[in-house]
């Protein structure tokens, strides 16, 4: 019987050449991803992430390995990836990370980035996000927002909490809640209407980096 099978119990076809462990790391999944996925996909064990190699050496027992086929799922896969990248500290990881603008705070990006990324390519878009200035007038944000933004924006260095205290601030001035006052913040400091939790983020900022994204400076 195959070896691996689909999410339907059937065998795949030996042309299938994207199931090679080189096209899954031109892919972007980390290496110990796939070690730790293919030890573990026909064994009693559930598959949990893990970021060291000592510990799955410790973990596996080839008397756990089930005589059935096993079934692949790139959908696991993709997760397990998300969740191994999760895992890893600053140190496991700073020597991918030697590319970044000088001006990053590296161990603070990746505090940050890792929770919001599934493959470690991703981490060129979110210091795109966040070195890179958009023109506000493009996201259609009022004048009158953006010059309270720019008063009330507090003095660096910046914390999580740092986003409670400003919006509070902005909300106090502005009258605007919810929706109305966070969409254009997100748009101005990301570009993007969607994303994490914007207090995680500020504290990669300086006053003036977010000056600069509110076109101040």
């Amino acid at each position: 019987h195959p070896f691996l099978t689909d999410d339907e119990g059937k065998g795949f076809s030996k042309r299938m050449g994207s199931l090679s462990i080189e096209n899954f790391k031109n892919e972007g999944f980390e290496s110990i991803t796939l070690l730790n996925y293919f030890l573990f996909i026909g064994s009693s064990n559930n598959i949990q992430p893990i970021s060291e190699l000592p510990d799955i050496i410790n973990k596996f027992n080839i008397k756990n390995i089930s005589k059935s086929s096993a079934k692949f799922s790139k959908e696991s896969l993709v997760a397990l990836n998300k969740n191994t990248i999760k895992l890893f500290n600053f140190h496991q990881i700073k020597d991918k990370l030697i590319n970044l603008s000088e001006g990053l705070h590296k161990e603070k990006f990746w505090r940050f980035v890792k929770n919001n990324i599934t493959y470690l390519r991703e981490v060129n878009d979110w210091e795109k996000i966040i070195t890179e200035n958009k023109n506000h007038k493009d996201f259609k944000i009022d004048d009158n927002f953006i010059n309270i933004a720019a008063n009330e924006l507090p003095n660096d260095p910046y914390d999580e909490h740092t986003w409670d205290i400003w919006t509070s601030k902005i909300r106090d001035k502005s009258g605007l809640k919810g929706k109305d006052l966070f969409m254009p913040l997100r748009l101005i400091l990301t570009g993007k209407p969607h994303g994490p939790e914007l207090k995680y983020l500020i504290p990669l900022f300086d006053k003036n980096g977010i000056l600069q994204k509110l076109g101040k400076i």
